[in-house]
């Protein structure tokens, strides 16, 4: 078998599944951080906006995640840059969370 033809095995994840998690990711640290603040200034608009906010940025990471095909260019392999991204925003999402908390 020519080893050009052969190709090893590999992950391969949708682009739009990896933006869909940094979606949600992004709203859960909205409501965690703006729950925080709304408990602790007994409700505040802007904390409760701030909830809000994160809800939507979750419900729009799940709809990316669910419906790929709705997404431009969302059902062809991930590039190498957005599984970096994803690392590092997993790494900052769960030091800010370690933090707030």
């Amino acid at each position: 078998m020519n080893s050009s033809t052969v190709r090893g095995a590999s992950i391969s994840i949708q682009r739009a599944t990896l933006q869909g998690y940094l979606l949600i990711l992004l709203g859960l640290l909205f409501v965690v951080e703006n729950a925080v603040s709304v408990l602790a200034t007994k409700g505040s608009l802007t904390g409760i906006s701030g909830v809000v906010l994160g809800l939507f940025a979750i419900g729009s990471g799940v709809l990316v995640y669910v419906r790929p095909e709705k997404v431009s260019r969302g059902t062809e392999p991930a590039p190498t840059y957005l599984y970096v991204l994803a690392g590092v925003v997993t790494i900052a999402f769960l030091f800010s969370i370690i933090y707030v908390l």
